[in-house]
C-alpha cells in the first residue's frame, strides 16, 4: 500500500512537472506578454517570455500592478486603470473587458538598459479566470501596437490632406479660375493686414483688444466672400480663426503668449490659399486655340480670354479632359511626398511673425536672417518648414538671453537667429541654424535629464559634453519647470530628430556655453537631381 501511494505521487509530482514545462513552452512561444494578475493586484506566475522581452526587467513576479503600470505610463492612466480593474471585479463593467478600459493602445514609456527610455503603444487585454482558489484572478496579455498606431496616424495625415487637395481641385473647376483668383489677391491682402496686424507692438490689455478687433474684420471678411464662392475648406479654416478670435475676445487679460496660436492658425490658412493659387496658376496656363489631339472641345457657349483659357458665360473654366488628368497626377505626386507643401516665400514670412510673437511673449529682442528658402525644392519644403519653426522657438525660448543678460555679457541687445538653406555640390542638401545666445550647459542637461527620469545617473557621469548636449533630442526633455502652451512638454527637439529622420537625413549639434548654438541638418540628394544636373 505505502509503495503504491509513493509510486501515485511521484507520477503525479511527474505530470505536474510537465505540464508546467509544456504551460512554459506554450508561453514562450506566444508573442503577447501575458501574466496572471490575483485579486490584490500583484502579478502572478506563469510569467511569459515576451513580458520580460517587452519591458526588458526579470522582476516582475509578486510586484503590484500598480507600481508596474506606474513605471511606464502617466499617474492618471495609472489611476484610471486601478479603477476599472476595481470596476471590473465588481462587476461594474461588461464581460468583454474592453468598454472604458484606459490600456488599450496606450502611449508607454519602456526602460533601455542604458538608463534612457523608449516611448511605445501597448495594449493591454484583460480576461477573467475560472478559479475556485482566486476567483477574481485574471489572465493579461500585453501587445506591442507601436507599428500599428503609427501607421494609423500616417494614414490618417495623407487621408486628410488627400480631402484637402480634392476640395482645392473641385473648388477650382466649380469657381474658375479667374473668378478664383480675384478671391486669392483679396485673400492675400488679408493675410497681409492679419500679419501686419499680429507683429504690432502690444503691452496693455486693451491695445491686445484693438489688435483682436483689427483681426477679426478681416477674418469675417475673408469667411464671407469664401461661402459666396462656395470654397466650404477655406470658409471653415476661417470660422475656426474666428471662434479663436472671439475666445481670446472673452478673457479679462491678454497677454503676447495669447497671440502665438493665432500664427499658427495663420499659417495653416496661408498655406491652403498658397496651395489653392499654385493649382489655379496650372489651370491658367496658356494654351494654343486649337484644341490638340486628344483634348474635348469647348462647348459653343463658351468664351476664349487673353490667355487661351476657355470659360462659360457664368465665368466658370472648362477644363479639358488631359488637363484635368494632369492636374490630378499632380495632387497625387503632391500626396506621395507627404503632401505638406509649403511656398518658400509664405514660409519666411511665417517665420518672421512668429519670431517676432514669441520674443514679445518672453519680452526678448530677437532678430531672424533666412536665407535660400526660395530655393527649398518642394520634397523638403514641409520638413525645412517643421523643423524651422521648432528650432526657432527652442532658440527664443531657451537659448537667447534677456536684454538684461546680453547687456551684462556684452552681446547685443538683439538676439540673432541665421537660418540658412543651400544645395551641396554632391547634390545633397543643408539647412543650418545658429544663434547667438546662452549655449547648451551640458551639466544642466545631466542633471535635468536624471531628474526627469530619462537616464540614469551613472549613465550621465560617463557621458561627455558632445553627448550630453544631445540629450535636448530625447523625447520629453525640458529645462522648463512648467511646460508652455506654445513649447509643448519637451517634445521640440524630439519632433526636430523625428522630421529630419523621416526625410532620410541626420541632425547635428554643436555649442559653447555663453556664446551659441548651432544646429546642421543634412538632407539626401533628391532622386533625378543628379541627372537633371547632367543634362543642364
Amino acid at each position: 500500500m505505502l509503495i503504491s501511494k509513493k509510486r501515485h505521487e511521484s507520477e503525479l509530482s511527474d505530470a505536474v512537472a510537465k505540464a508546467t514545462r509544456l504551460n512554459e513552452e506554450i508561453l514562450g512561444g506566444l508573442p503577447e506578454a501575458i501574466f496572471i494578475l490575483d485579486k490584490d493586484n500583484l502579478i502572478r506566475a506563469p510569467i511569459s517570455r515576451s513580458m520580460e522581452t517587452l519591458f526588458r526587467r526579470r522582476d516582475l513576479r509578486n510586484m503590484r500592478f500598480e507600481q508596474f503600470l506606474q513605471s511606464i505610463v502617466t499617474e492618471k492612466i495609472c489611476a484610471a486603470s486601478l479603477d476599472f480593474l476595481r470596476k471590473a471585479r465588481n462587476g461594474d463593467v461588461l464581460a468583454d473587458l474592453k468598454a472604458g478600459n484606459p490600456l488599450q493602445d496606450v502611449e508607454a514609456r519602456i526602460s533601455n538598459t542604458d538608463g534612457g527610455s523608449e516611448a511605445k503603444y501597448l495594449n493591454f487585454s484583460f480576461r477573467r479566470m475560472i478559479s475556485v482558489a482566486d476567483p477574481h484572478q485574471m489572465i493579461v496579455a500585453v501587445s506591442d501596437v507601436t507599428q500599428r498606431v503609427e501607421l494609423m496616424s500616417e494614414l490618417e495625415e495623407l487621408r486628410t490632406y488627400s480631402k484637402i487637395q480634392a476640395a482645392c481641385l473641385s473648388s477650382l473647376t466649380r469657381v474658375g479660375s479667374e473668378r478664383f483668383a480675384a478671391f486669392l489677391r483679396q485673400g492675400d491682402a488679408s493675410m497681409n493686414l492679419i500679419n501686419a496686424a499680429l507683429k504690432k507692438p502690444a503691452r496693455e490689455t486693451a491695445a491686445f483688444r484693438a489688435k483682436l478687433d483689427e483681426i477679426l474684420r478681416e477674418i469675417v471678411q475673408l469667411k464671407a466672400e469664401a461661402t459666396l464662392l462656395e470654397l466650404q475648406d477655406i470658409e471653415a479654416l476661417a470660422q475656426a480663426y474666428e471662434d479663436a478670435l472671439i475666445n481670446l475676445k472673452k478673457a479679462e487679460l491678454l497677454t503676447g503668449t495669447d497671440f502665438l496660436p493665432l500664427a499658427v492658425r495663420l499659417d495653416e490658412l496661408f498655406a491652403y490659399l498658397a496651395m489653392m493659387r499654385n493649382m489655379t496658376n496650372v489651370v491658367r496656363a496658356p494654351r494654343a486655340e486649337s484644341a490638340a489631339p486628344g483634348e474635348t472641345a469647348t462647348a459653343p457657349s463658351s468664351k476664349k480670354l487673353r490667355n487661351g483659357s476657355r470659360v462659360t458665360e457664368n465665368g466658370t473654366e472648362i477644363i479639358e479632359s488631359t488637363k484635368l488628368a494632369a492636374l490630378l497626377a499632380q495632387a497625387k505626386q503632391s500626396m506621395s511626398s507627404g503632401g505638406r507643401t509649403v511656398p518658400a516665400g509664405g514660409l519666411e514670412s511665417a517665420l518672421h511673425a512668429m519670431t517676432e510673437h514669441a520674443s514679445q511673449a518672453h519680452n526678448k529682442s530677437v532678430a531672424l536672417i533666412c536665407e535660400g528658402l526660395s530655393d527649398v525644392p518642394a520634397a523638403y519644403q514641409g520638413v525645412v518648414k517643421n523643423v524651422a519653426i521648432q528650432l526657432i522657438r527652442n532658440a527664443v525660448v531657451h537659448g537667447i538671453e534677456s536684454p538684461e543678460e546680453r547687456a551684462a555679457a556684452g552681446k547685443p541687445a538683439v538676439g540673432q537667429l541665421q537660418l540658412k538653406f543651400e544645395q551641396r555640390e554632391d547634390h545633397s542638401y543643408s539647412l543650418s541654424f545658429d544663434d547667438d545666445g546662452r549655449g547648451l550647459d551640458s551639466a544642466l542637461l545631466r542633471r535635468t535629464a536624471v531628474a526627469r527620469g530619462l537616464i540614469s545617473p551613472e549613465a550621465a557621469e560617463q557621458l561627455s559634453h558632445r553627448q550630453a548636449i544631445k540629450l535636448i533630442f530625447k523625447k520629453g526633455f525640458t529645462t522648463m519647470q512648467e511646460p508652455m502652451a506654445e513649447g509643448g512638454k519637451g517634445m521640440g527637439m524630439a519632433l526636430v530628430r523625428r522630421y529630419v529622420a523621416e526625410a532620410g537625413g541626420r541632425v547635428g549639434l554643436a555649442s559653447e556655453q555663453g556664446r551659441h548654438t548651432r544646429f546642421r541638418v543634412a538632407l539626401p540628394p533628391l532622386e533625378g537631381a543628379q541627372e537633371q544636373s547632367q543634362v543642364a
